[in-house]
């Protein structure tokens, strides 16, 4: 999945008609020199060692007690690494953390392994609710090497593409503020300059839209290629296409609600 989507974003670079080619060369070889870090570190699989790096962390019944002493563990590991102890190798976030990062300065993208259970993703599930769950939250973390912090590291020219990206950015702020009606906001408490919701988001917001075309690309091409025919419905569901389902089940993963006051301040 993730090496189809890799293909799939390549494509989106070649096929733009804002991009110079030297800027479409620079953009492809950050995509190409994308270091991923799937799942969890290769210690994970010995005990020993897993029992030696969870050393003195007590874990009870109580939430609360647990959390207190998780953050008295990292913070006596992180003295030790200050005095010189190397450890084992540690990731951006653990296994079970239900996110995924990507690294601009070391052009590294991190998905845990929980990212690849149920409801996110799962082996007998149609390939449509795997691409557009397990398989955005991978094309949204590519996506953000492509956005206008990411393109100004490891190399890449940004003179060459700095002026048209910033006019098609220009877009994506101006439709964001269409849908909030253009309300500006800054954090309580701050001296940060009031901004729009979409000057907040806008990388947020290429990152979402360059990975779901990527995603969905992908998916699409996986199709074709294994001339499969529409796969199984979902009970419920059975009137949808498999390109309707694939929508669909992204947007199961988007619900939320929240009280507007919460809505200014969230990604």
């Amino acid at each position: 999945m993730m090496k189809n989507i890799q293909k799939e974003l390549k494509c989106q670079i070649e096929s733009s008609n804002w991009l110079s080619e030297q800027g479409k060369k620079q953009a492809i070889e950050k995509v190409n020199t994308m270091q991923t870090m799937v799942g969890f570190p290769d210690w994970y699989k010995n005990e020993t060692a897993v029992m030696n790096h969870y050393k003195g962390l007590t874990i009870g019944n109580e939430y609360l007690d647990n959390v207190l002493s998780y953050m008295r563990y990292e913070k006596r590991l992180a003295i030790r690494a200050f005095g010189g102890y190397k450890g084992n190798e540690a990731w951006m976030m653990d296994p079970v953390t239900v996110n995924a990062a990507y690294a601009m300065d070391i052009n590294i993208m991190v998905v845990p392994a929980v990212d690849f259970q149920p409801p996110l993703f799962g082996e007998k599930v149609p390939n449509y609710v795997n691409y557009a769950t397990a398989g955005v939250v991978i094309g949204h973390e590519m996506g953000h090497g492509l956005d206008y912090a990411g393109l100004r590291v490891n190399g890449t020219h940004y003179a060459f593409v700095a002026e048209n990206f910033y006019k098609q950015a220009k877009c994506f702020i101006d439709q964001f503020d269409e849908f909030y009606g253009g309300q500006t906001f800054a954090p309580p408490d701050s001296d940060e300059s009031p901004e729009t919701r979409g000057q907040r988001t806008v990388q947020e917001n290429i990152a979402d839209t360059t990975g779901i075309e990527a995603v969905y690309r992908a998916y699409r091409r996986m199709q074709k290629n294994k001339r499969q025919r529409e796969e199984l419905k979902l009970p419920g569901f059975e009137k949808y296409t498999d390109e309707q389902m694939f929508f669909i089940s992204f947007a199961g993963v988007c619900i939320d609600y929240s009280n507007n006051d919460n809505n200014l301040f969230c990604n």
